[in-house]
């Protein structure tokens, strides 16, 4: 069997030889397991195709069909790539007067850790509302009485 890989631009595929020879006996199916070692090096998706053709070794024997001793497969393999983002920020100031009104400034600082970069970045920014002031219990209800102490009419 020879085995040949086509990889696509960025990326490599080798064939990983065992050498060996196939004993195929009449109306048997034998598995053959390949391996190839892929590599791109860029995050993205990519399809390969391997192809594979069967040739008979033995002296003096003619295989009739040679239609059939060809085969392709492809496999499109998703190439991930890693960059480990940080974002921290600090926002001032962090008191202000009862009743004023302030502008709240954030600094925002990106890093990069890698490996892969430079990377696109979208910061989204979000504030939740601020918390009302506690609100004081109800007054308890009280009934009005005319100077005498009783109720009136």
């Amino acid at each position: 069997i020879t085995a040949t890989a086509n990889a696509p631009v960025g990326c490599t595929a080798t064939f990983v030889a065992d050498g060996s020879v196939i004993s195929l006996p009449v109306s048997t199916t034998v598995d053959v397991i390949e391996s190839f070692i892929i590599h791109c090096t860029d995050p993205s998706e990519h399809i390969f195709t391997f192809d594979n053709d069967a040739t008979v070794l033995d002296l003096h024997v003619v295989d009739p069909d040679t239609t059939n001793n060809s085969a392709s497969s492809t496999l499109t393999v998703i190439v991930n790539a890693k960059a480990d983002v940080k974002l921290t920020q600090v926002c001032t100031p962090s008191s202000l007067p009862v009743s004023d009104t302030a502008t709240i400034t954030c600094t925002k600082t990106l890093h990069n850790n890698g490996p892969l970069g430079p990377v696109n970045v979208h910061i989204t920014a979000s504030a939740p509302p601020p918390p009302g002031p506690p609100r004081p219990p109800p007054l308890p209800r009280r009934a009005v009485f005319p100077v005498g102490g009783r109720p009136g009419p």
